[in-house]
């Protein structure tokens, strides 16, 4: 297998919200279909060819997967070399059945696959007028939590998206009915003050905000994100998830949703843990020392995530240049 080359060359890229979107809605119903007939293994021999030619065809895709999994693998090895094609493709496949999962538990539909909660009694104790503000990733399936949130929460559940970069797929499970009424999606593209406003009011009557905490959002500047280290390099992180939780005065804290271990898993389902973490319990901060403040529990954030994706390396799915992001950003601050 070829060693990941270098990114030090790499072209510029676009900002990830810029990259088109190449779900297939069509698509997505004839795999439906084939699980639906045959089940998840007839669905991934299926699957097996499109992945094979998206990622003998997308140079980027295969860069910025292999860049992932060579520095995880640096720091917590999984693998005995380099990470090459196969575990580039072993990446796509995980990603596409996640994908699956998603759909599924979004419309409604049952599926091999279940949930297993992890350190979920941090919100024992969260009155039904307190909300949070709760950090998630691009990791897992965190939609088959919110499918059975209302077995564990009578708090209602605001996703917010950045972006119209799943347009197609919400469009698919909106046809299939599924999404369920708790269940909130707020499509935000800036953090306007009637943005603010409105999610205010929502935590006030105990919502749970949930936001991405890995991606930051386009027209970001410098004091929209913060430096952490992530995998023992340098990245970019947005800061806006936590200092909401600052103007909104309620908890912060963070959602890690990944693949079981299969040597763990005494059952044929597949199971996804959802782990929960507290970053900051309703602390007051002064305003000078909230850029340490937010500092710090980004940090907190990234260290938390690297420790669950050394436990089930293939279910990151930031499939875009993460650290180049930061490695631009700084050259504009040195040319300057």
């Amino acid at each position: 297998m070829p060693p990941v080359h270098s990114d030090e060359h790499a072209p510029a890229q676009k900002h990830w919200a810029a990259i088109n979107e190449k779900t297939s809605v069509l698509g997505l119903k004839i795999l439906l279909g084939v699980y639906r007939l045959f089940g998840r293994i007839p669905f991934t021999v299926c699957l097996g060819p499109v992945l094979l030619f998206y990622w003998m065809s997308s140079a980027s895709l295969r860069r910025t997967s292999l860049t992932y999994l060579s520095r995880l693998n640096a720091l917590y090895p999984f693998l005995p070399g380099t990470p090459g094609h196969r575990a580039g493709l072993t990446h796509l496949m995980r990603f596409a059945e996640t994908i699956l999962d998603k759909f599924l538990a979004g419309a409604g539909i049952d599926s091999d696959a279940a949930v297993l909660p992890e350190n979920d009694e941090i919100f024992a104790n969260d009155a039904p007028g307190r909300g949070a503000v709760i950090l998630t990733a691009h990791v897992g399936c965190q939609e088959l939590l919110a499918r059975t949130s209302d077995r564990h929460t009578t708090h209602p559940i605001v996703i917010l998206q950045h972006t119209a970069h799943a347009k197609r797929f919400n469009a698919l499970l909106r046809e299939a009915s599924g999404i369920p009424s708790h269940v909130i999606i707020k499509e935000v593209t800036q953090m306007t003050p009637a943005v603010a406003v409105e999610l205010s009011e929502l935590v006030q009557k105990g919502a749970y905000i949930i936001i991405a905490g890995d991606r930051v959002p386009i027209g970001s500047g410098e004091h929209g994100r913060c430096t952490v280290d992530f995998l023992g390099y340098p990245a970019s992180l947005p800061i806006g998830g936590a200092l909401l939780s600052l103007l909104l005065k309620c908890p912060l804290r963070q959602m890690i949703c990944v693949r079981d271990d299969p040597s763990r898993n005494k059952t044929p389902r597949i199971r996804y843990r959802v782990r929960f973490e507290s970053l900051s319990e309703n602390e007051v901060i002064p305003r000078a020392q909230r850029r340490v403040f937010l500092s710090r529990v980004m940090q907190r954030y990234a260290d938390n995530l690297a420790r669950e994706l050394a436990r089930s390396p293939y279910d990151w799915f930031n499939f875009f240049d993460f650290w180049q992001s930061h490695d631009e950003q700084a050259k504009k601050n040195d040319a300057r």
